[in-house]
């Protein structure tokens, strides 16, 4: 709870709640104590605690691994300034025209490969702005298959097919996206 940040009210940081959770003369329940019997805003604040706090990266790791998911900003927000301006955003995809080439990148939630679906592979990527789907065929699959099943971020351009208001990206390249700051991405759901 302290890692995630459930316990700020109490220490106002999470490294601060961390260190008072592992404090040894810690009494139960003291850590649940109403905040005003505790001491002021600034006594608690002063409170004797050599760990730093956390940046931004690392509470959304914190998050990620007690939670898998995060409260804060999604990751590709943090990452979206360093992408070239032509990788657009889920939320932009809507109004593209079927035919058009695109580029668009976010964390892998759902890697399928129905067996009805003779070989094609669906992948869902999500980022800071909602969901984009991609249709990968089975040759691109075999030449970008590790890429594809291990990295949890992916950069996807093709060509948008659309048929009434259900748009995929017919994927011709796939890149791993390099988020540079080890960022984390949930879980993803393969291959159901």
């Amino acid at each position: 709870l302290a890692a995630v940040g459930a316990l700020n009210d109490y220490t106002l940081t999470r490294r601060r709640a961390i260190w008072a959770v592992e404090e040894p003369e810690l009494e139960q329940g003291d850590l649940f104590a109403d905040p005003a019997k505790i001491g002021s805003h600034q006594e608690r604040e002063e409170m004797n605690c050599p760990l730093p706090n956390m940046s931004y990266v690392e509470r959304v790791q914190a998050d990620f691994s007690g939670l898998g998911l995060t409260t804060g900003k999604h990751p590709m927000r943090l990452v979206r300034p360093r992408l070239p301006v032509d990788v657009l955003p889920a939320g932009q995809l809507s109004s593209l025209p079927d035919g058009v080439s695109v580029m668009t990148a976010g964390a892998v939630i759902c890697r399928q490969r129905p067996g009805t679906a003779k070989g094609v592979v669906f992948i869902t990527l999500e980022d800071e702005t909602g969901l984009s789907n991609s249709i990968v065929y089975p040759d691109k699959f075999e030449e970008c298959r590790l890429t594809i099943t291990t990295e949890p971020f992916l950069q996807i351009t093709g060509k948008v097919q659309r048929s009434g208001e259900t748009l995929h990206i017919m994927a011709e390249k796939i890149t791993a996206l390099r988020t540079g700051d080890t960022l984390p991405a949930g879980a993803s759901h393969d291959f159901h």
